[in-house]
């Protein structure tokens, strides 16, 4: 019994789709949110202490998702998600995520969305 070669291709298609995706999962969403672990990047004083910021390699302007954190930090946290997030695709659609209509406020001095 002969296979098909556009069965062999659909095959090998599938398993290439699953690996990119599953090598975003499991190689850089575990760095996006080991870059984002250090207490002071989310303490805050006042509310103008905070800053929305995309929460993902895809922002809200692209199907992601937003978070806040202190401004201090902002330059450094975007350098590193431009570095881990040089060869996402994202879609060109704005997210319906809640977060991203939130605004950033500095709550028990802590940022958070609200």
């Amino acid at each position: 019994m002969e296979v098909s070669n556009n069965i062999i291709y659909l095959i090998v298609g599938i398993l290439l789709v699953a690996g990119l995706v599953s090598s975003y999962f499991y190689f850089f969403l575990p760095m996006i949110k080991s870059a984002q672990t250090d207490k002071n990047v989310y303490s805050c004083e006042i509310d103008t202490d905070c800053v929305k910021f995309q929460a993902d390699c895809c922002g809200c302007n692209q199907g992601g998702k937003a978070k806040t954190v202190n401004k201090k930090y902002e330059a450094q946290l975007k350098n590193q998600m431009d570095n881990l997030c040089k060869d996402i695709i994202c879609p060109q659609v704005i997210s319906t995520d809640a977060s991203c209509s939130k605004q950033p406020k500095c709550i028990n001095q802590e940022c958070a969305l609200v």
